[in-house]
């Protein structure tokens, strides 16, 4: 082993695993973009809570099920679409965390959703996602800046996409569009059993400074001005509720999107969860739509998610019929803060 690279799986004993000996090629030759060397190579504190994530997950899938594991490692190796590296991660990090609540409930599945949960009184279907940035997203380089012993490299990123109509799309309206339209035809989730869309949010090359907490918010403030909450307006926001980009606290020029459709829970979807999994928090939103019966036990399973924030999930439970009403207060200040702030 290249003992360059040993200290970077410090307390990793399965992520070493399942990579060596053939990571130790892609870590000395492939482009800084791959998402293997984004992720070993980095040490800063969201990249040591992923390699942390995936470890703990590698050994839950190592004790069930080595031989699907064989198969992704294949994939994580050889493959030349990065896209589908970052995405067979987030699965394997979604399928480790399964098995950690539900065990050898979880089966894993080779057409329709990527999982399935047979619990004794219902089944659960899972599908993961590993969000990309936009092709317009990528960052771009705005200058160099550079003194006797330093240079330093300015870029920006707008993870998904820049507004391309004038006066009427913004930032945060781009961000709401993209998510709210994931996996949007639903033939991997059941119209009658429980379905769960799990993000996967850790690719520490897609989000290197992280995708924000704030963004599952439904608003909030920075610099003076309110922000919306991309994830949590694509999700619960509906069509003609306005999507701040930066909207001033004291009447200066602002930019506000009107939704043009509903978001995921206010239009007809199979989705009854969404789990979004961080470096360091995992956030479940729940359907206040659904007309399926979600049995109170497998609520109480999803607090065992590794990292599951309380204070930043929307569940209706335990005080069932309560979900609606919240969000319902959530759009009405929305709306008002456009009246008692405007220009």
């Amino acid at each position: 082993m290249n003992t360059n690279y040993e200290n970077h799986f410090n307390n990793c004993t399965f992520l070493k695993q399942f990579l060596y000996p053939d990571v130790e090629n892609i870590l000395d030759n492939s482009q800084e973009n791959h998402p293997l060397r984004t992720l070993i190579l980095s040490n800063t504190d969201n990249a040591v809570f992923v390699k942390t994530n995936t470890d703990i997950c590698l050994k839950h899938i190592y004790s069930f099920n080595p031989d699907w594991l064989n198969d992704k490692r294949k994939i994580v190796l050889t493959e030349n679409d990065y896209k589908n590296i970052s995405a067979t991660l987030g699965e394997i990090r979604a399928y480790g965390e399964l098995l950690w609540i539900w065990g050898d409930k979880v089966k894993a599945l080779k057409e329709g959703s990527d999982f399935i949960i047979e619990d004794d009184n219902f089944d659960v279907h899972v599908e993961i996602h590993a969000p990309q940035h936009s092709p317009k997203g990528q960052p771009q380089h705005l200058e160099t800046l550079q003194s006797k012993n330093l240079i330093i490299e300015v870029s920006h990123t707008i993870p998904f996409g820049k507004p391309e109509r004038n006066g009427i799309d913004n930032i945060q309206g781009e961000a709401v569009s993209n998510l709210a339209s994931i996996k949007g035809k639903e033939h991997q989730f059941s119209e009658s059993e429980i379905s769960i869309l799990w993000l996967d949010l850790q690719d520490m090359d897609v989000w290197p400074v992280g995708f924000g907490l704030e963004q599952c918010d439904p608003i909030g403030s920075f610099k003076e001005s309110l922000t919306s909450g991309a994830l949590w307006n694509a999700i619960y926001a509906k069509k003609n509720d306005y999507i701040y980009e930066s909207f001033s606290f004291h009447g200066k020029k602002s930019t506000v999107y009107q939704m043009e459709f509903d978001g995921r829970f206010q239009q007809k979807t199979k989705i009854d969860f969404i789990v979004v999994s961080f470096p360091s928090d995992q956030i479940v939103f729940q359907n206040h739509n659904s007309k399926k019966t979600i049995p109170n036990e497998f609520v109480k399973k999803l607090y065992h998610l590794f990292h599951f924030n309380l204070s930043l999930s929307w569940l209706d439970w335990p005080n069932t019929g309560s979900l609606e009403k919240k969000v319902e207060i959530a759009r009405e200040a929305i709306k008002k803060y456009k009246t008692v702030f405007k220009n």
